[in-house]
């Protein structure tokens, strides 16, 4: 990577590039699905520090939590709530003042 394309940093054992390369494939993905991927990676990664309890209070959402405690795979959890995602947004088109 051309240095002028890499973020500041002191690169601790290459942590900072290969965030910055997750962050780039990433780029565009929905904040919510970015967030779920992004927490279960920390908890693989630092199981013993990663508070997963604070993931409740930023869920709020205590199915999808019960999942991601579990382990399951992040882009199943994803793929759970788009039939409820579907269906609120054929509801939410009949209210929206504009299109």
């Amino acid at each position: 990577m051309p240095a002028a394309q890499r973020p500041p940093c002191d690169n601790r054992a290459g942590w900072c590039g290969l965030f910055y390369t997750w962050c780039r494939k990433w780029r565009g993905q929905p904040p919510p699905e970015l967030g779920i991927e992004l927490a279960s990676a920390l908890r693989k990664l630092y199981f013993a520090d990663f508070k997963m309890e604070r993931m409740q209070e930023l869920l709020m959402n205590q199915s999808v939590y019960d999942v991601l405690v579990a382990g399951q795979d992040p882009r199943r959890i994803a793929q759970d709530w788009q039939d409820g995602l579907e269906k609120f947004g054929k509801v939410r088109v009949k209210y929206l003042i504009y299109k």
